[in-house]
């Protein structure tokens, strides 16, 4: 929560400044504040990790790899938006979504969902990270 709020008020100071640089909210920022911004820490959840694997399938797939992500248990998805939720266990979720797409698609797609998630990896709790993404 603390996160999301983080996020809302620094899109709207850069709103704000790029907007009407020095005035309103943004002139009365005191130096020692932009530095929180921005060495404030990415945070990458399961979600962001379903997301990413569904995104990496669908440029080689198309827009069946969203009607495939649709199928899993413990995934909701807003297809129009491209919004993922992970519902349940985030170990168990994120395998489903992997052997969905590896039962139709064979092997090649698991790599394709390694890949995907290879960069983000580091940031997500290792506990939560199933064997056929490491």
């Amino acid at each position: 929560m603390r996160a999301k709020a983080l996020a809302i008020t620094a899109a709207m100071l850069f709103q704000a400044s790029w907007l009407n640089p020095n005035h309103g909210v943004t002139a009365n920022i005191i130096a020692e504040a932009i530095p929180t911004f921005m060495n404030a820490p990415t945070i990458f959840t399961i979600a962001n990790l379903a997301n990413q694997i569904i995104v990496e399938q669908a440029n080689i797939i198309g827009p069946v790899a969203w009607e495939e992500a649709g199928k899993v248990i413990g995934l909701r998805i807003d297809i129009g938006t491209h919004q993922v939720n992970v519902e349940g266990n985030p170990r168990e979720v994120l395998e489903k979504l992997v052997a969905q797409y590896e039962r139709l698609f064979g092997l090649a797609s698991r790599e394709v969902c390694r890949d995907a998630v290879r960069p983000l990896l580091s940031q997500v709790p290792q506990e939560e990270i199933p064997a056929v993404l490491k």
